[in-house]
């Protein structure tokens, strides 16, 4: 009795191998596609200004028809943090696209104090603040000037990509 279901037991253990491998073979042909996939260039960034590229790439793959659990894998993060990127991105890009009195006080006051305008709360006094102006002030010296941080920065860059300018290298 025992000889007659030690040959089922190996047949049956044989079989559950054979399948094993064949599906370790599939798992990994997809993984061996996702690095492949991984290696293709993400989008390249647009014109439109965004602190960070990564909202950008993000919107772009939406735009291109991508779901947000595609998104998340290429870029890797969850999808709903892929869902959260886009939805900023998009923000970001329709703010770049608001006329120069969007920017914030801190960022008018720097650019007011760095261009020896004075106190920017007079509408005479903040149309002095004109990109064609700001475009003439370099990174380094902006960066540099009292009270502009990384975010006063990116706001001020993003202002004048807006208007097709930016800060001198």
């Amino acid at each position: 009795m025992a000889n007659q279901t030690e040959p089922l037991t190996l047949e049956w253990t044989k079989a559950r191998l054979e399948q094993d491998i064949a599906q370790a073979h599939e798992r990994y042909d997809r993984r061996l596609q996702r690095l492949e996939d991984m290696k293709r260039p993400l989008p390249e960034p647009s014109d439109f200004p965004c602190p960070n590229p990564r909202y950008e790439q993000a919107v772009i793959m939406r735009e291109q028809g991508n779901t947000f659990a595609q998104i998340g894998e290429r870029l890797g993060v969850t999808a709903g943090r892929a869902g959260q990127m886009v939805k900023k991105g998009i923000r970001l890009r329709e703010k770049a696209k608001e006329p120069s009195g969007k920017l914030s006080a801190r960022a008018r006051n720097i650019l007011a104090n760095f261009l020896g305008i004075g106190w920017p709360h007079k509408d005479s006094r903040l149309a002095e603040i004109t990109p064609e102006r700001v475009s003439d002030i370099s990174y380094f010296e902006l960066k540099d000037s009292s009270n502009c941080g990384k975010h006063s920065l990116n706001e001020i860059r993003m202002w004048l990509r807006g208007h097709g300018l930016d800060l001198k290298k």
